[in-house]
């Protein structure tokens, strides 16, 4: 492998650390790659929307490689159960530019804390292993992950916790009172990420040990073919697993659902597909193509870098 891509491994890096660093570049790049390819509904450096400035895409980049780096060293120090402390960081400051990315870096850092704990304890960055780590992080995030999710939740989209409401979890109309809540429950990520789960892919992927992003996603990725594979898988997943944006965004949530399975089978739907999804493209799903890239691109690294 030629150019930049290939990262030589330091002689002086403790075992795993070059792997968190490969990882944290690949996010980088999955998270470029998410804001340059253009899909039906969604923002993109070719396709603009009024609601996210460009910048904001690219602040993004620099959000997903923070939260991979920090979130797998710490996995690595055997403690990827912290994973969430980074992410909730990398939202507040990646929301200042205008698009917290909330879904995107919870997945990435997720998975770099689950890959540093892999490597730290089997010595491996199977990707079985990884699925493994990321679950058991996720339980035993405990409390203070439900309460970092909250925490996000709250600045980027309020709305999410109101509807989760609903199954039992902390309403966030008590305002301070949700968080009190979760502490006298003993509320755990998991709990919170299960409820969730019955109507958002993300928190589905992150509570199943990305049963979606590594099942469904990885394999449907063609790197060769970037331009033409990622919109496709993304339309996939979203006709498959359907999508948290497209529900609430959408002009006709059932047309658009119709209309993503149309585009996922690579046949022409009746109607554009911009006039149907408007401000509601599949960005739940985006989000979970994104994570199967960056796996997709550490194997790469790694493989450049031996």
């Amino acid at each position: 492998m030629s150019g930049s891509l290939a990262e030589p491994r330091g002689c002086d890096d403790p075992p795993g650390v070059t792997e968190c660093r490969l990882f944290a570049r690949a996010c980088a790049f999955a998270a470029f790659m998410d804001a340059c390819i253009p899909r039906y509904g969604l923002a993109s450096c070719a396709s603009p929307r009024q609601d996210i400035p460009r910048l904001a895409l690219g602040a993004n980049v620099w959000a997903a490689y923070e939260v991979c780096l920090d979130s797998c060293l710490a996995g690595l120090g055997e403690a990827p159960h912290t994973f969430h402390v980074f992410w909730v960081e990398a939202v507040k400051r990646s929301i200042r530019w205008g698009n917290a990315g909330a879904g995107m870096l919870l997945l990435f850092a997720l998975q770099a804390a689950a890959l540093g704990y892999s490597l730290a304890k089997y010595s491996s960055d199977n990707i079985y292993h990884v699925m493994g780590s990321a679950k058991a992080a996720v339980e035993a995030a405990g409390v203070e992950g439900a309460l970092s999710f909250y925490t996000a939740m709250e600045i980027v989209s309020p709305r999410y916790l109101a509807r989760i409401a609903y199954g039992g979890m902390p309403s966030i109309t008590d305002g301070g009172l949700a968080k009190q809540d979760i502490l006298e429950k003993r509320l755990t990520l998991a709990n919170i990420l299960a409820e969730a789960s019955l109507y958002d892919p993300v928190s589905k992927d992150a509570y199943t040990g990305f049963t979606i992003s590594f099942g469904e996603a990885y394999p449907a990725i063609d790197l060769a073919d970037l331009e033409k594979s990622l919109p496709k898988t993304t339309y996939c997943i979203a006709a498959l697993e359907g999508d948290l944006l497209v529900k609430r965004k959408a002009f006709n949530p059932i047309l658009a659902q119709q209309v993503l399975k149309l585009l996922c089978e690579e046949r022409s739907p009746p109607v554009d597909p911009r006039d149907v999804l408007g401000g509601g493209g599949p960005g739940s799903s985006a989000d979970i193509v994104a994570n199967a890239l960056a796996r997709r691109f550490y194997e790469l690294l790694s493989k450049a870098s031996n």
